[in-house]
């Protein structure tokens, strides 16, 4: 719990790892997160995480398997991410934008004509439409690209038991049966032998 609050806390406010990658030079991990963080990426990476997290709570569920449901969300993240940072390189001009803006009671005080301190407007990271675009190409993509991986092994046992099902008639068929001799779902006889009738 207190992580996912680092983690909250981190992701609205870049600048706490900036200030951390200054104090520490010689750490490559806050070198890195800085990068990650800088020029919008914290806010991608926040845009990102809820729709990265239920894709990962679907796949769950539909693959019944937990390494699913990690691997789509990270893959989902991964590529939203990447997606929309390399649209910030490679298109600058549709990538999103830094917008400054009154807290709420800069606001209030605004209305009621008090003079507002420029230099107290929050600055935000806006992803534009594209980047939310590639975000939303990101989550479907990591869905169709490693689910079918995971649904192989439920796949089989499903057909492995349509087979067996399958074998259990053929034999009811060929032996006349008018009784089950066999154990439910098995080919194992209760008691007994199978009997033909003689014709």
């Amino acid at each position: 719990m207190k992580l996912a609050g680092l983690l909250g806390r981190v992701l609205a406010k870049p600048e706490v790892v900036s200030r951390a990658a200054r104090m520490y030079p010689d750490s490559d991990v806050l070198r890195y997160a800085n990068s990650i963080a800088a020029k919008g990426g914290s806010e991608i990476l926040s845009t990102a995480l809820p729709g990265a997290a239920l894709g990962g709570v679907i796949s769950t569920i539909a693959t019944g398997n937990p390494i699913a449901g990690l691997a789509v969300g990270a893959a989902d993240l991964g590529l939203s991410y990447g997606g929309a940072r390399a649209l910030q390189q490679y298109a600058p001009k549709m990538a999103g934008k830094y917008n400054y803006a009154l807290s709420p009671k800069q606001y209030e005080a605004a209305k009621q004509g008090a003079p507002v301190n420029v230099a107290q407007l929050q600055k935000a990271y806006t992803p534009s439409a594209a980047e939310h675009g590639l975000m939303y190409a990101g989550s479907v993509g990591a869905t169709l690209a490693l689910e079918p991986w995971f649904m192989q092994q439920r796949y089989e046992a499903e057909q492995q038991a349509a087979t067996q099902a399958q074998q259990l008639q053929q034999m009811q068929q060929l032996n006349d049966l008018q009784q089950q001799v066999t154990s439910p779902g098995t080919l194992y006889q209760l008691q007994g032998l199978p009997y033909r009738t003689a014709s």
